[in-house]
């Protein structure tokens, strides 16, 4: 009778694990920004959502707040507003927004009103961010995120000053590279040693965090095969105990891999290709130029979540040009990540047909019911899609 209660069991929750869908909301159908956030803005308890130029009070997001004065974008145009994140900049209690402009140019932060109904004060903090996937992450190590990015060929960070409102310096961690430039793809931040530090990865390899301040940061090349990548995550995927890494090949083509660590090297895993054939699920999809890393079903694996770029580059007036593949659907999918006997399995499924992705994909808990939701920011609009409750 144990038994057979403890396989009962055991089937359920892989039951209640498999069955996961979503409800989509179009929140608006223009195209603003490529940049979104899930945060509580207006420290009600709830969740809100970020895109360009406006915010959405939660928990029904249906009042919408302006930011900065909206300017809709043609989807054939680009919007100034790549990507946006919302920390405490000022250490006042109230969450404001950091933006990555155009690569190559300015970034800068919003300062919450705390309340008010005025456009948000702008903040300039820095010139020339490059790279088309700057982060705000821990890159030291100290505890304290950092707007990390790509300055005069080199990469590295800047720390708000103890006047944030004033320009933000910026400490390069690797030497200058002419082969990093504005429009440089693919960065990462994550622990590939396992000592406790985060290292950074871009598209030459991964380099190893010194620890000691002012340290030397040495470069362990990894041949990607990529032309960048998008975000990059450091994660055991067979676990085996070593840390493995995640890269798109190509954002603005196909290709999706991990490569595995091991006392040789490395070994690419291709997840997705240009060819069904060799594509799990038989997925073929472009231009993912956007990709987040967390567990979704809440099996304790964590899974991918990606999606096309739609018109990424966008195409002539004729319909002609782009990206290849870039007037095929707007798909956003998660790809169940499944371990099996030292094997790793990937399952991709569809979350919603033409919505895409925008420079990263935003998730968060907009309905306080414990599962983690999508939100997307692109030339598609604005968009939110939800978990329903499973089983």
């Amino acid at each position: 009778m144990m038994k057979s209660t403890l396989l009962l069991i055991t089937l359920l929750a892989r039951t209640i694990h498999a069955e996961v869908g979503w409800e989509t909301i179009q929140l608006d159908p223009l195209f603003y920004s490529e940049g979104g956030t899930i945060i509580d803005i207006d420290k009600d308890g709830k969740m809100d959502v970020v895109s360009g130029p406006f915010w959405y009070a939660g928990p029904d997001f249906k009042t919408r707040h302006e930011i900065y004065p909206p300017q809709a974008i043609p989807p054939v145009g680009y919007s100034e507003v790549f990507l946006m994140y919302a920390p405490d900049i000022n250490g006042d209690g109230w969450s404001d927004l950091l933006i990555y402009g155009w690569p190559g140019k300015q970034a800068w932060w919003l300062e919450n009103p705390k309340g008010g109904k005025e456009h948000w004060k702008s903040h300039p903090i820095m010139d020339g961010a490059d790279g088309e996937s700057p982060a705000w992450a821990d890159l030291t190590g100290d505890g304290k995120p950092e707007a990390v990015y790509a300055h005069k060929g080199s990469f590295g960070y800047a720390s708000p000053p103890a006047d944030p409102t004033q320009p933000w310096n910026f400490t390069a961690v690797t030497p200058p590279d002419a082969s990093v430039q504005r429009y440089t793809h693919g960065l990462g931040i994550g622990d590939v040693d396992r000592d406790g530090k985060p290292d950074l990865l871009d598209r030459r390899g991964w380099w190893k965090n010194p620890a000691a301040a002012g340290g030397e940061w040495k470069l362990n090349p990894i041949n990607f095969n990529s032309n960048g990548g998008a975000q990059m995550f450091v994660h055991d995927f067979n676990g085996d105990g070593k840390n493995d890494i995640l890269n798109v090949s190509d954002p603005h083509a196909y290709g999706l891999s991990w490569f595995e660590q091991t006392a040789e090297g490395w070994t690419e895993h291709r997840i997705l290709t240009k060819e069904a054939a060799t594509s799990a699920g038989e997925l073929v999809v472009s231009q993912l130029h956007g990709v987040e890393l967390l567990d979704v079903d809440g099996d304790g694996e964590k899974d991918i979540i990606t999606g096309k770029r739609w018109w990424a580059h966008s195409p002539k007036p004729d319909g002609t040009g782009g990206d290849p593949g870039g007037n095929d659907p707007a798909l956003l999918f998660w790809i169940k990540v499944i371990r099996e006997g030292g094997n790793v399995k990937f399952e991709p499924k569809v979350i919603h047909g033409d919505s895409g992705v925008g420079l990263r994909v935003p998730t968060g808990d907009l309905n306080g019911d414990g599962l983690p939701d999508v939100l997307t920011a692109s030339k598609k609009g604005t968009l939110i899609h939800v978990q329903k409750p499973r089983p």
